[in-house]
């Protein structure tokens, strides 16, 4: 039985009960104590009825070859479940020499867990016993689509019912699911090949589950989970009890949606938590791809970038196809983990080896640097006409020992102290392997390194599953396919970055008079003037233009005096975001004379309000900007500045809040980091203080989320002096 730890936090209870769309409190999260010790306790998890039931009842099979009945009669049996089993179908009184009972209401006990393989048209009649019977979990194949249907329709109504009576559903709309834990396999597609791993995989797409199910006997699970439309239970609850699973090495996720956002983040909290590596290939991350899924599965795919950001925040790790994620699945299954370094790899091919390094660096995938001893060390058995590097192409003439050359190189390789992950790529298919001692290298080395070891086939399409097999004996997993295994080494070397992270570091909260403040001010207030929007960011800590609003001439003039030359004049008429768009910025305004003619094109195109505003020093243009995401709360945004915010896809999305850490990683991948740095002999800009003004605008946005709707500051100019906001446009909530 899958039990799971009951600790109180009040972590837990402000995810669960803030209304404001805020799913992480961390810097305000403290683990509650207890006078009497520690009062961590132990319970059964919530989906043991459902998932590890010690009774089932299969309603609906039958013995007609080719139905879906017989199928799931045969699936089941082959399984080899070993709990209490029930048959029901009123048209059969025994079926595979068990009673078969005509209804539910006629079985001697009720069934922890009731598959129910009945039509639409059945289908609430059903439920309605089940619920009626006190029946925990059930298990749906259908849609639950009936024809010219009511309002609320089936699925709604099923939906609501089951909220009611806290009844799980795995589906409807779903294939099932396979606990190879517990030998049950409660689903119609036979499934006996299967053999048990480490791998938990939960996939909203019926087509994935059994392709990843039945294609590729490398796949070694424990738990398979098809869960179709959730009608009741979420991917967020399969993926709590499947971090928790003693057999579980890692997570791989097919998804379209999160239903239950702050179910979601405390399933990562706890793979998190217990050092499970989550892997999520999320579609519907364009908008025709969202349509998609809310017309397959009635999934709302949401942002696309705010889900991202949340993977970010917890250590999951995103990828972009099925290949990508078993890869990164199997690689991590066999329970090493990177150590320091990068990627030591030897191969058969001096082109393929170019393929490698093209790959490699196209991904960003780093290569270990060799020392001179592990250099020496290979040239000892390496052949004269073959040069000792990384990657190594070790294959010379058909007269030397094969075996030996490469067990030597693939040692001094992997033993190398900048190599985290070892590469061994070669191409011997069951039918074609004209060099076995390969393989028998393979296992000789993984045998004696403690570090990650993946061998290769450069081709996705190669038919090796039997090689794969012997491989995954010795603990060394076979990926096929060169982009899709770098891609695997990535997400390795990327959780080991992320649990070697420091702790969190979050800046002091703002004052809370501050908050207060501006909580009033914004209350109704639609969109703030730019004045205003600068005078909120520099409440927060921020560094910003003097700027004043003025409607005439003379106070133009009046300001000009004040804030001196040169200036900037901007139009500050209500409805206009973009103001140079329409060209209503005039910039480097160094005496009276354009002032005034600055200011008169501005009124006569525009209108009289401006703002008036001290430049500047020089530097890059950088964006801030905020949104309250529906789904996971404020989210920050870090791109490129001024006109090219909306034409570049420069950008990083980050959940709030940020601790200068995070910030620093965002802003070095940006693409116009080397311009902060400093590029052609300019001078390094003072991005410490850029990083300020990101870590006092996440706290701004984490304040103020129930009072913004969405805010822009662009451009921030971060040059050698300082990082200073010339722009803000703010939208309250209810705008």
């Amino acid at each position: 039985m899958l039990v799971s730890s009951g600790r109180i936090s009040l972590n837990a209870m402000l995810v669960q009960t803030d209304s404001s769309n805020k799913l992480c409190s961390e810097p305000f999260g403290t683990e509650l104590s207890s006078p009497f010790g520690d009062l961590t306790v132990t319970t059964p998890h919530r989906l043991e009825p459902l998932l590890n039931p010690r009774s089932v009842a299969l309603v609906g099979v039958s013995e007609r070859p080719g139905s879906v009945g017989a199928w799931l009669l045969d699936t089941f049996m082959a399984g080899g479940y070993q709990g209490e089993l029930f048959l029901v179908n009123p048209r059969y009184q025994e079926l595979a020499g068990r009673p078969c009972y005509p209804e539910l209401g006629a079985l001697p006990n009720v069934p922890e867990m009731a598959v129910l393989n009945v039509g639409s048209n059945r289908m609430e009649a059903l439920v309605d016993q089940v619920i009626e019977l006190g029946v925990p979990a059930v298990t749906i194949f259908d849609y639950c689509d009936v024809e010219d249907d009511t309002e609320p329709n089936l699925m709604a109504r099923l939906r609501a019912k089951a909220a009611e009576a806290n009844l799980l559903i795995c589906g409807g709309g779903g294939m099932g699911f396979y606990n190879l834990d517990a030998k049950l396999h409660a689903s119609y597609y036979h499934a006996a090949h299967l053999q048990s791993g480490h791998i938990s995989l939960l996939a909203h797409s019926g087509s994935v589950f059994t392709v990843l199910a039945m294609a590729d006997p490398r796949h070694r699970f424990n738990l398979i989970v098809s869960m179709g439309s959730e009608i009741a239970t979420s991917v967020d609850a399969f993926l709590d009890y499947a971090v928790q699973m003693p057999t579980t090495r890692v997570v791989a996720m097919f998804v379209e949606s999160v239903r239950n956002p702050a179910g979601f983040v405390r399933a990562l909290e706890a793979a998190r938590a217990n050092d499970i590596p989550v892997v999520v290939c999320k579609i519907g991350k364009t908008e025709k791809s969202a349509a998609f899924a809310q017309t397959h599965t009635g999934a709302i795919a949401g942002s696309s970038a705010a889900f991202e950001a949340v993977l970010e925040r917890y250590g999951a790790l995103s990828v972009d196809t099925v290949d990508e994620l078993m890869a990164t699945a199997m690689l991590f299954s066999h329970g090493q983990r990177a150590g320091p370094g990068g990627l030591g790899a030897i191969l058969d091919s001096g082109g393929l080896r170019q393929l490698l390094v093209d790959v490699a660096d196209k991904l960003d995938v780093p290569l270990a640097k060799l020392s001179a001893e592990t250099i020496a060390e290979i040239e000892k058995e390496l052949p004269h006409t073959l040069e000792a590097d990384n990657p190594l192409d070790a294959a010379g003439p058909f007269s030397y020992d094969f075996e030996l050359v490469f067990r030597h190189c693939l040692s001094a390789i992997v033993d190398d102290d900048d190599t985290a992950v070892g590469w061994f790529e070669f191409d011997a298919t069951d039918r074609f392997n004209p060099v076995p001692e390969q393989v028998t290298t393979a296992k000789t080395v993984g045998a004696s390194t403690p570090k990650p070891l993946v061998v290769v086939n450069s081709s996705s399409s190669t038919l090796n599953t039997d090689i794969a097999a012997d491989l995954y004996e010795h603990g060394i997993p076979l990926i096929n396919g060169v982009q899709s295994a770098l891609v695997a080494v990535k997400k390795l070397l990327e959780y080991r970055d992320y649990r070697l992270r420091p702790k969190h570091q979050y800046a002091e909260p703002p004052e809370s008079a501050t908050v207060e403040r501006w909580r009033k001010r914004l209350a109704g207030c639609g969109t703030l003037n730019e004045v205003e929007g600068l005078q909120l960011l520099s409440d927060f800590g921020m560094t910003c233009t003097p700027c004043r609003v003025v409607d005439n001439l003379d106070d133009v003039l009046k300001a000009t005096s004040e804030l001196g030359y040169p200036l900037v004049l901007k139009t500050a008429e209500t409805g206009i975001a973009h103001k140079s768009d329409v060209q209503g910025v005039h910039l480097d305004l160094r005496d009276e004379s354009m002032v005034r003619a600055a200011y008169a094109a501005l009124a006569d195109k525009l209108g009289p309000s401006v703002t008036v505003a001290a430049t500047a020093p020089p530097g890059v243009e950088l964006g801030l900007g905020f949104v309250n995401d529906p789904q996971f709360g404020p989210m920050v945004v870090i791109s490129a500045g001024g006109v090219l915010i909306e034409l570049m896809k420069d950008r990083a999305t980050l959940l709030t809040p940020i601790d200068i850490n995070k910030a620093r990683r965002a802003v070095e991948k940006l693409g116009v980091y080397p311009l902060l740095n400093g590029v052609r002999g300019a001078s390094p800009t003072d991005i410490d203080a850029l990083l300020h003004a990101i870590v006092q605008f996440s706290l701004l946005a984490e304040s103020l989320r129930t009072s913004i709707s969405e805010m822009d500051v662009n451009p921030i100019l971060v040059s050698t002096s300082g990082a200073v906001a010339v722009d803000a446009l703010v939208v309250a909530v209810g705008d």
